[in-house]
């Protein structure tokens, strides 16, 4: 019908897809039963079953849905990787969601003001048993010495807190000296941390380029994004004094290690099962993949220039490198 959102629409699409896949699946899985249980109702369901099988592919093929594909290798472990995410998004209500932050905030800083406290009341005890001895000490000016440490030392750390969180994205979590003949020519500095999408560049966004599947899913979740920077600043003077070849730069080598993914992740033989005729079926192998996008961001000057790519990883660890 024209006027619908295109959002309502993929909405529709997915779990329309999602309940055709889980039809397929569902058959077959009866199918097998029926095969070890009850041979004798299996040879007289088959057909019938295998006809529904049937009609959810050409439906599929119809729609544009991805269907599994004998032939194609490719082609399949796209098929197992949509189901997967099909699957996830539909039933996302079942999930729970975890938001993670840091617990007791409020009566951590109690506590500390209590502490900051006690410690101010046993000085001011010293004090005040001096005082009385030597001189005049009223007990309003007491409690006034105990209240404002309380809150000196709690504002204190605050304001240690709200500046290192403000100023952390001017700081970074290690510098590297780069030296030639013991004489410094530079040095890098890098940082790495978890960051929410809002504070992502609207450019980088734009250049992630999400499909709508994942856009769908990520009202319940979202992806995991780490931010990681590195600052190199070179002294070309002092590179030139220490070598009879002209030196444009140096070469940087970023390691990223994935063996902590591939642990996590599923085994990489994925059963696909697709009808044979009319009477007749079988499992076909796919791969369970995964994929891990990478933005880069470069900045020399007034020059920015952008770079993605997107890793095929599975539980063998990286299969492919796809630039996009």
């Amino acid at each position: 019908m024209p006027g619908i959102p295109r959002e309502a629409l993929n909405y529709f699409s997915f779990g329309d897809e999602y309940l055709s896949n889980l039809v397929e699946f569902h058959t077959f899985k009866l199918l097998d039963g029926l095969k070890t249980t009850d041979p004798g109702c299996y040879d007289r369901m088959v057909k019938l079953l295998l006809s529904l099988v049937h009609s959810e592919i050409d439906y599929k093929k119809q729609n544009g849905y991805l269907v599994a594909d004998p032939e194609s290798k490719d082609r399949n472990r796209t098929v197992i990787y949509r189901r997967g995410m099909l699957k996830k998004y539909a039933e996302s209500d079942l999930f729970l969601k975890a938001s993670k932050k840091k617990d007791g905030v409020l009566v951590e800083q109690i506590y500390y003001s209590i502490a900051a406290g006690l410690s101010m009341i046993f000085a001011t005890v010293v004090a005040f048993s001096f005082q009385k001895k030597y001189g005049n000490f009223t007990m309003p000016l007491f409690v006034a010495l105990v209240v404002s440490y309380m809150l000196k030392d709690r504002i204190k750390e605050l304001m240690r807190f709200y500046f290192a969180h403000r100023l952390g994205k001017n700081y970074f979590d290690r510098k590297t000296t780069i030296s030639m003949n013991e004489r410094v020519v530079g040095w890098i500095k890098d940082g790495v941390d978890f960051i929410s999408e809002r504070k992502v560049p609207e450019e980088i966004i734009e250049r992630r380029a999400r499909p709508d599947l994942l856009e769908a899913d990520n009202r319940n979740g979202g992806e995991k994004i780490i931010l990681y920077r590195k600052w190199v600043q070179l002294d070309p003077e002092a590179l030139g004094e220490y070598s009879q070849y002209d030196i444009a730069g140096v070469n940087e080598i970023l390691r990223f290690n994935v063996g902590s993914f591939v642990q996590k992740m599923d085994e990489r033989d994925y059963e696909l099962y697709v009808p044979r005729g009319e009477a007749d079926y079988g499992p076909i192998m796919g791969d369970k993949i995964y994929y891990l996008n990478f933005l880069i961001q470069l900045l020399h000057g007034e020059q920015v220039e952008y770079k993605r790519y997107r890793l095929v990883i599975d539980r063998d660890g990286i299969q492919e490198i796809q630039k996009m």
